[in-house]
């Protein structure tokens, strides 16, 4: 058992708030500390005023919840420990306690067999320090009267003083005016820490009445006091130590994003140099792209650190302040590594460097996807997206794909960039070589409404770091390098790029290239096994979805298995054509004006003749929990996330349609490509 002069004190610092004290005093001093190392490292690294004052704001919070947690956990234990006092007050009214007084021997049975009851109330409960009893005398003094023996070391031996049986009538000095409350009749609990000879306690005490009704005597239950206070301790420190952990993470964080900031800010100052000294090596081309290799490579690695290491920071939590802060390294680091990519996809074609691939793509699938990405900048901008697709829809061409999606990003990014309102139409079509089936010319061009480009400044856009305007950076970002990479790579392909535009009317960017195409073997239309001879089930699919460009890129994509592919903007279309044809297979969005895809699929379902039942795919951007569920209990088979992949069409084709339909892949060229150049070294 801890000292009296040990409790003492802990009483006193529990009483004080001294743990909520020395909890101000440690973060006080934290930020204090914080404040001025950071300060020490330069003038550009700093920590906002809002996060000091969030650390005063969370320790007060702090305090707030000690204090509920304290007064809760001492209200528990007084229930807990005032809940003895009524029973053994009426189990010793019931057995004469009234009747043992400053006379009765202590040899007395009834006297003898309350002992007996004091000493196994406290066997069975070793919460229980000890048990007596007490009264006034004629001179108002308390008298202790029924007090057994107490084993308080719990060793099973009565020894010593204090341990020993006390005599009946023994004045206790102590008392305190709770032993009076309980003599007048009330129920009360002493949770000041009591000392006497038998050692420190917190105390109940209940009255005892007689066969009158009359209060005659009290009954005291005693509870160790370092129990009692080490309990109240222990959800104050709690609390207490939740809000420094919340506060270390608060400045640790701060901290770091004050460093990333700072850092951020010598990068961007660094940037700065490094565009001023490329101006003084532009005037030898060899110099010129071996200083951009050497910057770009050598600003790549921290950058890379930088935006790693913020982008762990933005999955921890963070208030709004330190989130924009986050989100402006992102931003900035985002732009330089853009910036650094560019530089090095010039400088590898400037020193011929650059390998281009040879192999089988699909024109009208690569502009559906470059399309897809930039779906999201211009449903933001409120622009329209159009494709007018001319492109037969088995074409296969050779050459290297990337490269080809380079441009057209680029083409199609430009236009969204500097277009506010109206629309960007892409066009796409071939025109096969009438001397050679396997040859021809794909064309691509993109068109909009947007701001247009003086005559004067057109030929200035392919080359590089030139803008037709100085403040086109400072309003729409980007590097100066976009289109002069275009221009060079589509002359490394043997292509060619134009550009058509007007001042406040809009601008038309086209790009051709003459190329070999691949040859596909038409698949005939088969009949699926077991099928109705007079009405069979030809290799045709239906697409629904209320967006035209996921229709067609679905439908490009369908068409690499065999499948001829009807489509539908809406539900109520899809029900109608489901009812005129036998599909092989439909695949429905889910979010859908008018009628959701859940919906079709049950009309779907409805009308489906006996014996008949059409495979139905779900494709949506929907992945929440229970999705899978409600597509299935719909009717549907299968369940497919946007954007979708050929891996997962083709194994959910091969899992509703087993064997009948393959993904065609053209043979491979008889000749081996020519390279026209070797790639940068690392």
């Amino acid at each position: 058992m801890a000292t009296l002069a040990m409790l003492k004190a802990y009483y006193y610092f529990l009483n004080f708030r001294g743990d909520l004290i020395l909890l101000t005093l440690f973060v006080a001093g934290a930020c204090i500390g914080v404040q001025r190392t950071i300060r020490r490292r330069g003038p550009q690294y700093r920590i906002p005023k809002k996060s000091f004052i969030l650390a005063a704001l969370l320790v007060m919070a702090g305090g707030v919840v000690a204090e509920w947690a304290a007064r809760d956990r001492v209200d528990r234990l007084e229930k807990l420990f005032a809940g003895f006092g009524p029973t053994y007050s009426s189990e010793l009214s019931s057995m004469g306690h009234a009747a043992v007084t400053l006379n009765t021997p202590a040899d007395d049975p009834v006297y003898l067999r309350m002992i007996e009851a004091e000493k196994r109330w406290l066997a069975v409960n070793p919460i229980i320090a000890d048990v007596y009893t007490f009264r006034l005398d004629a001179q108002g003094r308390v008298r202790l009267i029924v007090d057994s023996e107490t084993d308080y070391n719990h060793n099973g031996i009565i020894d010593e003083e204090r341990e020993k049986r006390t005599p009946i009538g023994e004045i206790y000095e102590e008392a305190t005016p709770k032993f009076f409350e309980a003599l007048a009749g009330h129920a009360v609990f002493e949770s000041t820490i009591m000392p006497d000879r038998w050692g420190i306690w917190v105390s109940s005490f209940t009255p005892i009445y007689d066969a009158a009704g009359r209060v005659e005597a009290a009954v005291g239950i005693d509870y160790p006091a370092d129990s009692w206070l080490f309990a109240i301790g222990g959800v104050r420190l709690a609390a207490l130590g939740l809000t420094l952990v919340l506060n270390i993470i608060l400045l640790t964080s701060s901290t770091l994003i004050s460093f990333l900031t700072a850092e951020i800010e010598d990068r961007k100052k660094t940037q700065r140099q490094l565009e001023q000294a490329s101006e003084a090596a532009f005037s030898s081309s060899a110099a010129k792209s071996q200083f951009l290799a050497l910057m770009s490579h050598e600003v790549r690695n921290p950058l890379s650190a930088i935006l790693g290491f913020a982008n762990i920071l933005g999955d921890t939590s963070l208030d709004s302040t330190q989130k924009r802060y986050i989100n402006t390294i992102n931003r900035a680091g985002s732009n330089l590594m853009e910036l650094l990519n560019d530089i090095l996809d010039y400088t590898r074609v400037e020193s011929g460097k650059l390998k281009l691939e040879r192999i089988e793509w699909n024109p009208a699938l690569l502009i559906h996807e470059a399309m897809e990405l930039m779906s999201a900048e211009v449903a933001k901008k409120g622009l329209q997206l159009q494709f007018d697709n001319t492109l037969p829809d088995a074409l296969m061409l050779w050459g290297d794909p990337i490269r080809v999606r380079q441009i057209v990003l680029n083409f199609v990014g430009n236009a969204v960039k500097f277009t506010a309102a109206g629309s960007v139409t892409v066009k796409a079509g071939w025109t096969p070589d009438p001397a050679r089936t396997d040859h021809g010319r794909f064309a691509l061009e993109v068109v909009d409404t947007g701001i247009g480009i003086p005559a004067e400044k057109i030929p200035l856009l392919f080359q590089a770091f030139s803008q037709a305007d100085e403040s086109t950076t400072r309003h729409h970002g980007g590097t100066g390098l976009g289109l002069a990479i275009c221009k060079r790579l589509s002359d490394l392909m043997g292509g060619s790029i134009e550009l058509r535009s007007t001042s406040n009317v809009g601008t038309a960017l086209s790009f051709a290239l003459d190329c070999d195409a691949s040859k596909i073997i038409a698949i005939p239309e088969l009949s699926a096994v077991g099928a109705d001879p007079a009405n069979p089930i030809l290799n045709r699919a239906l697409v629904v979805d209320d967006m035209r460009l996921n229709r067609e890129l679905l439908k490009v994509m369908l068409r690499r298995f065999g499948l001829v592919a009807d489509l539908a903007p809406g539900g109520p279309e899809a029900v109608k054509l489901a009812a005129e044809h036998r599909y092989a297979i439909i695949f429905t969005d889910l979010e859908m004006p008018d009628m959701d895809g859940f919906a079709t699929a049950r009309q779907i379902r409805a009308i489906e003749k006996h014996g008949r039942r059409t495979p139905i795919v779900a494709v949506s951007a929907l992945t929440a929990v229970g999705t899978r569920e409600n597509c299935i209990a719909a009717g549907m088979n299968d369940y497919l996330t946007k954007p979708v992949y050929l891996p997962a069409l083709e194994s959910a084709i091969n899992a509703l349609l087993p064997g009948q339909y393959k993904l065609q892949m053209p043979a491979a060229p008889k000749t081996e490509p020519q390279l026209r150049s070797e790639p940068l070294a690392a």
